[in-house]
């Protein structure tokens, strides 16, 4: 009994598998070249499968890496297709930081623009309610920890204003009724 205890005790942790973070990002650079160059756009359905096939082919291990890149400079026109990957993996503040970052570029209809991507790319799953529960507590983890200028987005993409943004976390959940939602 104590060799057994000896033997787990020394045992190492099993080591996260080594991601390759250069081999990573040439595959989201192909793919995110992929989507864009399409002449016309993507509807909605081929940009599904466009996500799904290539989602196949990265790992939970890469996720950091692919919230990462849709950071970049050179992601950032894609960072909706990277949020996808993410949120398909319950990488729930990954794509709210993301979103937060793509949104402070363009102020425009941010609420209309979020809400509807959510919806297009997530409203038929079964999971959808329980998806948005999750995507709308990253947003507000964004609210609560972000400068005055993400907090402004946060409070956009829920239909409030630069008001609202200076707000205490529970003042504006109660303002959104956020709280009320969950029951």
């Amino acid at each position: 009994m104590v060799l057994a205890l000896v033997i787990v005790a020394c045992t190492p942790a099993p080591m996260a598998p080594k991601v390759d973070k250069t081999a990573t990002f040439d595959r989201l650079r192909e793919f995110q070249h992929s989507m864009m160059t399409k002449k016309g756009g993507l509807l909605p359905d081929e940009a599904k499968e466009m996500l799904k096939q290539f989602n196949t082919r990265l790992t939970d291990a890469e996720m950091p890496l692919v919230e990462e890149y849709a950071l970049t400079n050179e992601g950032l026109p894609a960072a909706w297709a990277f949020a996808w990957f993410l949120a398909d993996r319950g990488h729930y503040d990954a794509v709210a930081n993301v979103m937060v970052t793509s949104l402070l570029e363009t102020p425009e209809d941010r609420q209309y623009r979020m809400w509807k991507w959510w919806e297009t790319f997530f409203g038929e799953r079964e999971n959808y309610k329980e998806m948005s529960r999750h995507i709308a507590d990253a947003l507000l983890k964004q609210f609560a920890e972000g400068t005055p200028a993400r907090k402004l987005v946060v409070a956009e993409v829920f239909g409030k204003g630069e008001p609202e943004s200076k707000w205490t976390l529970a003042e504006f959940k109660k303002a959104i009724g956020f709280d009320d939602a969950a029951k």
